[in-house]
């Protein structure tokens, strides 16, 4: 396992749903956790056999329910994980 942080870099409070894409069946790891503007969570990710995680992020935000992202990442041990529903 590596750690990783995901960081809401919006412009809002988020609901967050993290899905680990290097483990079975790919579970949801973090499922609709409100990670308010600023903050960041650690989470344990599986690494593959380069080193590098595969994580599926969705977030929407708590004020606008509408306004939704998703992004897959692949990161390594210690990377920050911005998560944002702007883009452009």
């Amino acid at each position: 396992m590596i750690t990783i942080t995901l960081e809401n870099q919006d412009h809002g409070d988020l609901f967050v749903t993290v899905t680990d894409l290097n483990q079975a069946d790919t579970p949801e790891i973090l499922k609709k956790e409100r990670i308010n503007e600023g903050e960041s969570r650690l989470l344990d990710i599986q690494e593959d056999g380069h080193g590098t995680g595969r994580i599926r992020w969705l977030a929407q935000r708590t004020d606008h329910p509408q306004k939704t992202a998703q992004h897959v990442a692949t990161t390594e041990a210690g990377d920050t994980v911005g998560i944002t529903t702007f883009f452009g």
